[in-house]
């Protein structure tokens, strides 16, 4: 059997860290040492290898275009190139069976599949769950009506492309839901497949001495991983710190690590939120607590997740989440808002769920700070928990088997 995956924006292998590549590329190589002939159409930062076939752990890896920067309307400008260009390796490629799986559904909006077997996954809340709600005190009118429209045009095209599948993938029940709801007709090749975590990568790593040098003394190391953005709810994690009984408030120092350089100098910038959240931290008398190290790369996760005790995860917005089995792989609980799609992945064995408002997430955190034992309670159950039901070994058999059955 051979599988083309149609890849994501940014190159494969990744070398950013995003989820979806990050993905694309771990389920690339799980086909390959499995026995499948595995493809992956790529972009690439250099322009020498556009046209090329480079073969990486087995993985042949074709890649035909510079990467695609996102924001409004790229599925109209660059991507329709990326698209017709991977077409014309399918159609090559395809005189035998083969399956195609797209990880966008934007890699096909060039090119007539009616007669391959395509599987598209849709792994982005966006358009669905529209993030840009969040935003709002933050944009200008002008961007903000542009976000709307984006999410228009992004929803009138998926109807357009989504039902060329045979099989669409979703991350979550929530966001197979929000599929049936707005893709007429579509609700019948629609399943729930898992986001999942290479557990053989992300495993639990000795790291006392980084978790000394984070922590400075202070019995609760917890983290904070992503984007500073509105939607991932940073701004009511650090309302909920300022919040806390001071003497517990001492006893606890929250990591956050973010795509920004190490430091706290956001009153500098021209970002409305990153000034925000330094007024904040200013206000509240934070800055002993909170410590921004900024972007980490990919090979040290694993370590700096073992570092911290907890991970607190306030996003509002989420297709899935993939940093909360990130974290429970490597053994690390994880603390989250009480609600879809993260109530679907993290139970109470694993972490806290928590009603999504400020004085909520102070009382677990004093609760957490006071009660240590039910972290270490939780970090015993945590890897077990996501090895059974998100590794890549389990995950990666389902698309196997996805495929197989696409090519009966």
């Amino acid at each position: 059997m051979r599988v083309i995956i149609l890849g994501p924006r940014e190159p494969i292998p990744p070398v950013k860290g995003g989820a979806i590549e990050k993905l694309t590329w771990e389920l690339a190589r799980f086909l390959s040492k499995n026995n499948i002939e595995t493809y992956v159409v790529s972009t690439t930062t250099s322009n020498k290898h556009i046209g090329r076939f480079i073969e990486i752990d087995g993985v042949i890896v074709h890649y035909v275009t510079p990467p695609i920067p996102g924001g409004s309307l790229f599925y109209f400008t660059k991507m329709p190139i990326f698209s017709s260009r991977a077409y014309t390796f399918v159609n090559k490629l395809c005189q035998r069976e083969c399956v195609v799986h797209s990880v966008y559904f934007y890699n096909v909006i060039k090119g007539d599949y009616r007669n391959t077997p395509l599987v598209i996954t849709e792994f982005e809340h966006y358009p669905w769950i529209r993030e840009y709600m969040y935003h709002y005190p933050f944009i200008s009118t002008y961007a903000r009506l542009r976000w709307e429209i984006d999410a228009l045009l992004r929803i009138q095209l998926a109807k357009l492309l989504m039902p060329r599948a045979k099989l669409l993938t979703s991350v979550s029940e929530l966001q197979k839901n929000v599929l049936c709801r707005h893709i007429p007709n579509i609700c019948d090749r629609v399943i729930k497949v898992p986001n999942f975590v290479n557990t053989e990568f992300y495993k639990p790593t000795y790291s006392k001495d980084l978790r000394e040098k984070l922590g400075d003394g202070a019995e609760v190391v917890a983290g904070f991983v992503g984007r500073l953005t509105p939607h991932k709810g940073l701004h009511v994690l650090l309302y909920s710190l300022s919040k806390m009984d001071k003497r517990l408030l001492k006893k606890l120092k929250l990591i956050v690590i973010g795509p920004r350089k190490p430091g706290f100098h956001f009153q500098y910038t021209k970002d409305l939120y990153a000034k925000y959240l330094y007024s904040i931290v200013s206000r509240s008398e934070l800055s002993s607590v909170v410590r921004f190290i900024g972007q980490v790369d990919e090979s040290e996760m694993p370590r700096y997740l073992s570092a911290i005790d907890i991970l607190i995860h306030p996003s509002f917005v989420e297709a899935f989440g993939l940093v909360l089995i990130e974290a429970m792989a490597v053994g690390t609980p994880v603390v989250a808002f009480d609600m879809p799609p993260v109530n679907e992945i993290v139970t109470s064995d694993v972490g806290f769920l928590v009603k999504p408002y400020i004085h909520e997430l102070t009382k677990t955190l004093e609760h957490i700070v006071e009660n240590k034992y039910e972290i270490y309670r939780r970090k015993e159950t945590a890897r077990d928990y996501v090895e059974r039901n998100y590794s890549l070994k389990r995950i990666g058999l389902i698309f196997k088997n996805i495929y197989e059955n696409l090519m009966e």
